[in-house]
């Protein structure tokens, strides 16, 4: 079942890319996981469990889907940051 969950979020990711005609890149996010160390890269945290690919410049604000604009991300690090722009640890208010 995590399989089948992380390939539908690649496949979603990599559409939605495409469709606003971004750059796309196959990212797996078990690199990203281990590039990051496991640590969340908006909250800097370390990430236990479930994990989310978190686009750093998000791709309705003309972010690439690429290694060099992901991040992994605790879900509600990632569900709270939505599509805003990078934020930092100081703006955070959540």
């Amino acid at each position: 079942p995590e399989q089948i969950r992380n390939s539908k979020r690649r496949a979603e990711s990599t559409r939605r890319a495409r469709k606003l005609n971004q750059f796309v890149e196959a990212v797996d996010p078990a690199v990203v996981f281990e590039r990051d160390s496991g640590i969340c890269g908006i909250c800097s945290d370390p990430i236990e469990g479930p994990f989310h690919v978190d686009h750093i410049i998000p791709l309705s604000k003309g972010g690439e889907h690429s290694y060099a604009n992901v991040q992994a991300a605790h879900p509600r690090c990632n569900c709270t940051k939505k599509d805003r722009w990078p934020i930092s640890v100081e703006s955070k208010n959540f």
